[in-house]
């Protein structure tokens, strides 16, 4: 595999990381276990 080829795959897995760890912190902070202000609202600073 060529390198330009590996780097858009970890692109990918990196947004995908980014997006499962935007839906876990949402879901904590609607659990309420972690109180809002340890949380900014990251997802607006998702892709």
């Amino acid at each position: 595999m060529t390198f330009p080829g590996i780097y858009q795959n970890l692109h990918i897995v990196n947004r995908w990381v980014a997006r499962i760890t935007g839906l876990v912190i949402r879901a904590t902070r609607e659990s309420s276990v972690i109180p809002d202000e340890l949380f900014p609202p990251y997802r607006t600073t998702m892709f």
